[in-house]
């Protein structure tokens, strides 16, 4: 049983890894596009950068937790993956309204 709760903690990492890693990819596209953008989409560039910088600061302090925990506490593993799930949900979504204002 302790072997199939370390397998779902594994998954919802390797899940939240996935999606850390294309949000970057997305966020360093974007950032290459900027200098060219309104000033309207540079402010909502600036909001969602701040977003960035305490999704990077959570995501840090989590992946530390997370490797902590070493998938005793099942319940917590979940509410930390569900929360860095949302807050990079809600940066995916700013990222993709950056980019439809760009085009």
């Amino acid at each position: 049983m302790n072997q199939n709760i370390d397998e779902k903690a594994k998954s919802a990492k390797h899940k939240a890894e996935q999606l850390w890693q294309k949000l970057k990819q997305e966020r360093d596209e974007i950032h290459v596009q900027m200098h060219l953008a309104k000033s309207e989409v540079k402010d909502q560039w600036k909001e969602l950068e701040e977003q960035w910088e305490h999704l990077n600061r959570k995501m840090h302090d989590e992946k530390v937790k997370l490797a902590a925990a070493s998938g005793a506490v099942k319940e917590s593993n979940e509410d930390i993956a569900e929360s860095l799930h949302k807050l990079m949900d809600d940066v995916k979504a700013g990222y993709h309204s950056v980019r439809e204002k760009l085009r």
